[in-house]
């Protein structure tokens, strides 16, 4: 009976694999700079439990940026998380979250100290949608893009970038979506594109963190096919600058909360937990971007 069940998903595995290994395009220049000179960090698996095929780290000699290779095409990798595989999206996010995050709330906070009015507001990878929830109750005219498997419907919600109307914004919000992209730089230039002025907030992974440096291609946010990019300040600031945006604020910080059951539950994380409050801000294993749009 085993066997009679191992069967079917190993051909469903062998044929979702081979449909990856067709789309799958090496990197041969820096994503951010275009120089050519890289430093192998380490081979690591993809993220799905069962799959075999595995991606370099690189680092690029010249501003520091890391990146996979090879990657799946950019029209690969959003019919991958329209349909949440497991090579990009991890079976313990089901696109529910019960709070904001803690560059979420730091958005929340920037913003209320603005006196925007009449705001066109576009969030590229809505997720749960609580952040676009709640600049929505503020007012403003919201745009979401979302092509994960979860998106819900509704109005001013896509699931691709290529489907939004023509359009200029004033806020723009990308958390936690560069490094899931192939090339972050267009992301950003495409934006760009569509601001006269106004705001950019991002968050991304630091490849200056402490566990990064440790780690290097083990750090927990290496995880290919979901992640695909980490930032170092110089190269984060060569893809901002060179897009017409000044860096208005950039801080580091942990992309995990901690509240105060989640240090007590489960007990037999506890004490690593406790040892870890005090210390999320130094590992800092993400940036938190302002941007300015300036030309």
């Amino acid at each position: 009976m085993r066997s009679e069940v191992a069967d079917p998903l190993a051909q469903d595995l062998a044929v979702e694999e081979a449909e990856i290994q067709s789309h799958l395009e090496s990197v041969d220049v820096c994503p951010i700079c275009g120089d050519a000179d890289f430093n192998v960090q380490g081979i690591a698996r993809t993220i799905h439990p069962e799959s075999e095929i595995s991606a370099q780290l690189m680092e690029c000699r010249a501003c520091s940026h890391w990146f996979i290779t090879p990657t799946p095409t950019q029209e690969a990798l959003v019919s991958l998380y329209s349909r949440g595989s497991p090579y990009v999206v991890g079976r313990e996010w089901k696109g529910i979250k019960k709070g904001l995050s803690i560059p979420e709330r730091y958005i929340v906070g920037q913003e209320s100290r603005t006196s925007r009015q009449h705001c066109k507001y576009l969030e590229i990878g809505i997720g749960a949608g609580l952040l676009f929830d709640y600049f929505k109750d503020r007012g403003y005219e919201c745009v979401g893009v979302e092509p994960g498997a979860w998106a819900r419907n509704g109005p001013g919600l896509v699931n691709d970038i290529e489907d939004l109307e023509d359009s200029y914004y004033d806020l723009v919000v990308m958390a936690d979506v560069l490094e899931h992209v192939r090339d972050p730089l267009g992301m950003v230039r495409f934006v760009s594109q569509r601001m006269k002025s106004g705001t950019l907030y991002a968050c991304f992974p630091n490849n200056q963190s402490l566990r990064a440096k440790w780690a290097k291609s083990n750090w927990r946010m290496v995880r290919p096919f979901g992640h695909l990019h980490f930032f170092s300040k110089q190269s984060l600031t060569i893809m901002f600058e060179s897009n017409g945006f000044r860096l208005a604020d950039l801080r580091k910080t942990d992309r995990v909360d901690f509240c105060l059951r989640s240090l007590l539950w489960p007990p037999h994380q506890s004490v690593v937990r406790m040892f870890m409050l005090p210390t999320q801000r130094l590992w800092g294993d993400q940036w938190i971007v302002q941007a300015e749009k300036t030309l």
